[in-house]
């Protein structure tokens, strides 16, 4: 991989800028001159500095730097998220497979590997049940899930996909408790656009787990906060799951024309070919049905 300074030039010389336009009173001239040849490396702050000069983001430098591919955790949580979220077995193994040999040397190997395996129970489960919700995940994926959990004290980003993507493992014990401190969390985050997609996963996570837990008050906190985090168009697809657990609390709470509101966001799913979530969905929504059922009787 070349350098940062010599992805810099060939950016400066696309955008047809000199040197001393770019690093007039940031860099000299011959240290812009070692900068582009590989030759010296600069501070973070001098970077941003350049960089603003352009304009560009440092996340699209770095997107250039490394050829127009994503890194390493935008690669793994974007196959994550388009294999986990399908009931093929194989292919999410073969990603695990893959993942292995691309980034053999990881230091974030043993934490999204857990995450991969706890996927995959989770959908060996869901294919011999058809049931969201099951206590089949082995002790050896559990145990180290839960302790990362617990060893949390302050909730990054990274911290809340990883809560977010191991949420069954949560017991109804605690998922009061660290909801409240994850919550806390998340209101930091709320101008941090790059974040709010991963935040609305880990809500409708959140949510689907409090509602079969029975906890429906604090469902409609969480959903309240989905609301706040899915407002912008770019946030559609997060804003139907609203709609849709809405709909199940509503049910749950005895409403039961609020089906209507969850059967309209399944056809929404189904509308716009996704159709792994209308089937998640609709699993989810006879769930409650069942439950609703049970507590009549």
């Amino acid at each position: 991989m070349s350098s940062f300074g010599e992805t810099m030039r060939q950016i400066r010389l696309k955008k047809g800028l000199t040197q001393k336009r770019l690093y007039q009173e940031i860099l000299s001239k011959s240290y812009a001159i070692r900068f582009e040849q590989g030759n010296h490396e600069i501070s973070f702050f001098l970077l941003q500095q350049i960089l603003a000069r352009f304009p560009m983001d440092l996340a699209e430098f770095l997107y250039i730097h490394r050829g127009y591919r994503p890194d390493e955790t935008e690669w793994f949580y974007a196959g994550f998220l388009h294999w986990g979220n399908r009931t093929d077995l194989q292919a999410l193994r073969q990603f695990k497979q893959e993942y292995l040999v691309r980034y053999p040397h990881s230091e974030q190997q043993a934490i999204r590997v857990l995450q991969l395996e706890l996927r995959l129970s989770q959908l060996a489960y869901y294919q011999a049940s058809g049931k969201v919700l099951g206590d089949t995940v082995p002790e050896t994926i559990k145990r180290p899930v839960t302790e990362l959990l617990a060893a949390i004290q302050s909730w990054t980003i990274e911290d809340i996909r990883f809560a977010s993507n191991t949420m069954d493992l949560i017991t109804s014990e605690d998922l009061t408790l660290y909801f409240r401190t994850i919550m806390a969390s998340l209101q930091r985050y709320r101008e941090f656009t790059p974040g709010k997609s991963i935040i609305c996963v880990f809500l409708i996570n959140a949510i689907h787990q409090v509602i079969f837990a029975d906890e429906l008050a604090l469902a409609t906190q969480l959903l309240a906060s989905l609301a706040e985090f899915s407002q912008d168009e770019t946030q559609m697809f997060y804003r139907n799951y609203a709609e849709f657990y809405a709909g199940i609390v509503q049910l749950l709470q005895g409403n039961l024309a609020a089906q209507a509101r969850s059967d309209q966001a399944i056809t929404c799913f189904r509308q716009l070919n996704y159709q792994h979530h209308a089937q998640l969905a609709t699993a989810t929504l006879n769930s409650a049905r069942q439950l609703y059922e049970s507590r009549r009787s």
